[in-house]
């Protein structure tokens, strides 16, 4: 098969996203067979193609027309860890979309980085637009990156003698800190792709260990924004217990020199681990998540620039809701409402409230709450049917209902285009063994002929390597 890193990194992006991709593929490699490799894999994506069209034979010989005599697909094992590259420059561009300048910038260092001249060329011509500016970006003001820009032209493209550079020393200086400004920014960006890998449990990864080490080795005065990210990425590759220890203490300084705003967004990702070691099993680490969530409040780093996401929200919500911190949550829920996307308020708000009575026992409430509630995101839509299932299997007042609602859940899933196979897995785990205890607890005569199908249930539920809920469908397990 093909790398499954690339199919992931690809499969994660919007069929909007994809269409931008292959433009700006085809804008670096107008015939080649990078693009049809590229090609092949969204339509293989998009058409829901049979996995036999990701053989690595079948893409070889049948897509890229590749020699037979490469039986070891040399050829497309480099095409692949290429395009993996430059999947990753292009999500990096979309993760600093908003902000014009990054956007210029990176682009133009990619075609200098690519020594494409004429699309550099006329890349630095959209920087030089504001060449005066006294704007300043991570202490350099733009003159400065056009100069740094400038030079790097010169120094790629042959227009100025080696000997030469050494009489521009600001140039040079401003070029340092532009390479060390671009390493930062791909850093936090790692740290952003790696992250999203763990929470899917798709297995990304960024190659910067490299880059890193060399960098270290040139540069002996390293900032504390740079160890901090340093620190992070190594922790989402490695999710090292001790490391995520150091950089709870790192966040939490009260004095720290290192933004806000930086902070709130590695608070985002030791949430993300802390939930990660508590589904592996490491105890206590829901006290730690809460502890956290209280401290971040106090330090005012729990939303970004006055914004909060919904997934942290509900974050929140879960941890304090499972440990009875019910005052605690209300005055969160109370605090932090208008802090949401403006899209997901009225979603996120009456999800976070069923959770909050679910968790109090109040299961009848939350069928109220939910039942002809309808959210249009998908990853709230399956919060709240899960929620929804859970209360009515556990009041039971008709096991029909519970078998009726098991079936459109499933349905749900299945016609849906946008969650990865992983989440899909998951899902239909979860909801077949809640129907499987279900029939077997209102069936009296199959209990009876076969007292092992509660052992099995167990043992499936402690099996499965993809499945929600596990702990709650183990202790419904014990009550049957």
């Amino acid at each position: 098969m093909i790398k499954t890193q690339i199919v992931a990194l690809v499969r994660e992006l919007e069929p909007g996203e994809r269409k931008e991709f292959l433009k700006y593929l085809r804008k670096l490699y107008s015939r080649s067979n990078l693009l049809k490799l590229c090609e092949h894999l969204c339509e293989f994506i998009k058409s829901e193609a049979p996995e036999e069209k990701l053989d690595r034979a079948y893409i070889h010989r049948q897509v890229l027309k590749l020699p037979r005599s490469d039986k070891k697909y040399k050829q497309l094992l480099n095409l692949g860890s290429e395009l993996k590259k430059i999947l990753e420059e292009f999500l990096l561009l979309q993760y600093v979309r908003r902000d014009t300048f990054l956007n210029d910038y990176l682009t133009a260092r990619i075609y200098l980085d690519r020594n494409m001249s004429d699309h550099f060329t006329k890349q630095l011509a959209r920087l030089n637009r504001n060449r005066e500016s006294n704007i300043e970006n991570d202490g350099l003001t733009i003159k400065q990156h056009h100069d740094a820009m400038l030079l790097g032209e010169m120094v790629y493209f042959d227009d100025m003698e080696e000997d030469a550079i050494v009489k521009t020393d600001h140039l040079l200086d401003a070029w340092q800190h532009l390479s060390a400004y671009h390493l930062l920014l791909k850093l936090k960006f790692g740290c952003e792709l790696i992250n999203r890998g763990n929470v899917l449990e798709e297995g990304y990864r960024v190659s910067l260990q490299k880059e890193l080490e060399r960098y270290k080795k040139e540069n002996q005065d390293l900032s504390p924004l740079f160890l901090l990210y340093e620190s992070m990425y190594k922790l989402l590759e490695t999710k090292d217990e001790a490391l995520f220890h150091q950089l709870r203490e790192m966040v939490f300084t009260p004095d720290s020199v290192v933004a806000l705003a930086e902070r709130s967004l590695t608070l985002g990702y030791l949430i993300n681990m802390t939930i990660y070691f508590n589904a592996n099993g490491k105890e206590g680490h829901l006290e730690i998540l809460f502890d956290m969530c209280e401290k971040g409040d106090q330090l005012g780093i729990l939303s970004t620039n006055g914004r909060i996401t919904s997934t942290r929200f509900h974050n929140v919500v879960n941890v304090s809701s499972y440990l009875n911190k019910y005052a605690w949550l209300s005055k969160f829920i109370n605090k932090y409402r208008s802090n949401l996307p403006t899209v997901s308020e009225g979603e996120a708000f009456k999800l976070s409230g069923a959770q909050e009575v679910f968790e109090r026992e109040q299961y009848g409430k939350v069928i109220e709450v939910l039942k002809n509630s309808k959210f249009p995101n998908i990853y709230f839509k399956l919060r709240a049917k899960s929620l929804l299932l859970r209360s009515m299997y556990i009041l039971s007042k008709d096991d029909a209902d519970v078998l009726s609602l098991c079936k459109s859940f499933s349905q749900l899933i299945k016609r849906d285009k946008v969650l990865n196979k992983l989440t899909i897995q998951g899902c239909l785990a979860f909801i077949d063994i809640v129907r499987e205890m279900t029939l077997f607890r209102e069936n009296a005569e199959l209990r009876k002929e076969q007292r092992f199908s509660r052992q099995e249930l167990l043992e499936r539920v402690q099996a499965e390597k993809v499945l929600q809920y596990r702990n709650w469908l183990a202790e419904r397990i014990d009550e049957l």
